[in-house]
């Protein structure tokens, strides 16, 4: 064998074997590094369309109920009282409810931001529209009207489902929040319509409900409703 094919079958030497291993382990940390980016954009994109899904719902679920409302007033023993009452965190109002969430037909529905030991949390409250669920003779808790200003049934953020679907709580959204509430229209004394950051103890619901919710995820655009038979409002 002559010395040219003798260089040529001794294989690597030991600087070259060096180099491939070096350019292996460089390609393999690539290679790993950005699988792990990959997975952490997954997963920052997951948690975006979730977040979306969730507000996408919540935002759905109010405007369809107000929309659906129903101007409706409760007799009592000093008069007569309308139902539709707010503030900034509070909403009340009758509006139809669905199988899935209740009993079937009217709801007195009470919308709440409310903060417990595991933080904030919006949550949807309902009394099926019935006299003895409404005071309390069914085991459930009675209603009493928001204007008074009453703590939520159950502990705060905790979902409950009583006298099968009669009373219930759900937890609609969990998390940071900005959650903020106003109301259009005429209140009693007033000339004209204007926005107000209550609507409580009035003759008459308002033109328009408005609704921010905001989480640090994502910036929603605000829902405007303007609820049925407003009439001159």
């Amino acid at each position: 064998m002559s010395l040219v094919s003798r260089r040529r079958v001794r294989g690597f030497t030991l600087l070259e074997l060096l180099v491939a291993l070096a350019l292996l382990g460089l390609i393999a940390t690539l290679v790993f590094a950005g699988l792990r980016l990959g997975a952490r954009t997954w997963e920052t994109v997951d948690a975006r369309v979730e977040a979306l899904a969730e507000l996408r719902a919540v935002h759905g679920f109010v405007g369809r109920a107000l929309r659906q409302g129903r101007a409706l007033s409760l007799t009592s023993e000093d008069g007569v009282h309308p139902v539709f009452a707010g503030d900034a965190e509070r909403l009340e109002w009758v509006a139809p409810l669905s199988t899935h969430v209740g009993l079937p037909g009217l709801h007195l529905l009470r919308l709440t931001r409310e903060r417990g030991p595991r933080g904030e949390a919006l949550m949807l409250t309902h009394w099926l529209f019935h006299p003895e669920v409404l005071a309390g003779a069914s085991g459930t808790p009675p209603w009493v009207a928001l204007a008074a200003g009453p703590p939520a049934p159950g502990a705060p953020g905790e979902a409950l489902d009583l006298d099968d679907g009669a009373f219930g709580r759900t937890l609609l959204l969990e998390g940071p929040m900005r959650f903020e509430l106003a109301y259009y229209g005429t209140r009693e004394g007033e000339s004209g319509p204007a926005w107000h950051r209550d609507w409580l103890a009035q003759p008459r619901p308002p033109r328009l409900v408005r609704m921010r919710l905001r989480t640090p995820a994502l910036d929603w655009p605000e829902l405007v409703v303007a609820l049925a038979d407003e009439g001159a409002r």
